[in-house]
């Protein structure tokens, strides 16, 4: 396994550089940070409060997390009830949430009398931003359960946060900011990657709209495509990031913009390449490939290039004819 660091760095000086030096660093640096939301300025107590308590007809404890502007009930936290306080480590055999030093937990007071409570977080504050990240770890791993099994996770993948910069280092996912979707499903997806050894990482400066080398842009794009598969829906007619590299968001990986280096070193081009072999929405690809069927013929292969990855696919069983319209749409056609 390639235990290299995959990042997304918050950089303030300019010019702007990527630190990465083999075996320790690869990533994402952009000329700005990552998600355009300011930096959580001190690190938050492990034991993270509710922002509102409501009583509840419904026995025992429910937690819920604003997402997208809807209420969204948080899964899979095992909730204790003692003395009137609600427990919840954030923490499970796959992944934690923590800063540092420990793993937060959830530790509110709640009504003696009531039947239930429901716990409310907003997703911008600190027990917001915490489940945040739980609520894209725990559907990855409900996700790629259904799709490929998760045997080949081997190791827990332990979150930082708050953390300088958004990057994946030696097993350790660091971010940011909590609340910013599309970067926690892209720091995950390094990890997912490097679990997998799907392929090789890559290192030196670059932006999001140039050409570098192919493994860079293969980590990286792989690592967006990932982030897009379990949060955006693949019916979407204009696919999108919300917060990655503010200087060109929202990162349209559906209808990119022509400006954009048209070759298969650039990241942007390669998550659309694989989100064009999995969309449901058709632009005449003619793709609808499962996760799975791309999954199985990179699992441990370590390509170094996305024409070694579309080779892969190929004698994997996707269809040839497939595979060169993708690449056509992406890669060769003026559009």
């Amino acid at each position: 396994m390639n235990t290299w660091i995959a990042a997304t760095l918050i950089l303030f000086a300019s010019p702007v550089w990527a630190r990465h030096a083999p075996p320790a660093l690869t990533g994402h640096a952009d000329d700005a940070d990552l998600t355009g939301l300011p930096l959580v300025q001190e690190t938050p107590p492990l034991a993270l409060t509710a922002d509102e308590v409501r009583s509840s007809d419904q026995p025992g404890v429910r937690i819920f997390r604003e997402t997208r502007g809807k209420l969204e009930l948080v899964r899979n936290l095992t909730i204790t009830l003692k003395d009137c306080r609600a427990q919840a480590r954030l923490a499970s055999t796959r992944f934690s949430i923590q800063n540092g030093s420990g793993t937060y937990r959830i530790d509110q007071a709640v009504p003696c009398d009531a039947v239930g409570a429901d716990l409310i977080f907003k997703p911008s504050t600190n027990g917001g931003q915490a489940l945040g990240i739980w609520q894209i770890a725990q559907t990855a791993e409900e996700k790629l359960d259904a799709s490929i099994g998760l045997a080949f996770w081997s190791r827990s993948v332990d979150f930082i946060w708050p953390a300088s910069g958004d990057y994946y280092s030696f097993g350790v996912v660091h971010i940011t900011r909590g609340d910013a979707w599309d970067v926690v499903g892209h720091e995950l997806g390094h990890a997912i990657y490097d679990l997998g050894s799907l392929g090789k990482f890559g290192g030196g400066p670059h932006r999001i709209d140039e050409c570098y080398s192919s493994e860079l842009a293969l980590s990286e794009g792989w690592a967006s495509f990932f982030s897009g598969w379990l949060s955006v829906d693949p019916l979407d007619s204009d696919a999108k990031f919300e917060f990655m590299v503010p200087r060109r968001a929202p990162i349209r990986f559906e209808n990119i913009p022509p400006d954009v280096c048209r070759a298969p070193t650039n990241e942007w081009r390669v998550t659309a390449f694989f989100w064009d072999l999995y969309d449901q929405h058709s632009d005449l690809e003619g793709a609808e490939e499962s996760f799975a069927r791309l999954w199985a013929p990179l699992f441990k292969s370590g390509v170094p290039s996305l024409e070694a990855a579309r080779d892969r696919l190929k004698t994997g069983g996707v269809d040839p004819d497939v595979l060169e319209r993708v690449w056509q749409l992406n890669f060769a056609l003026m559009l």
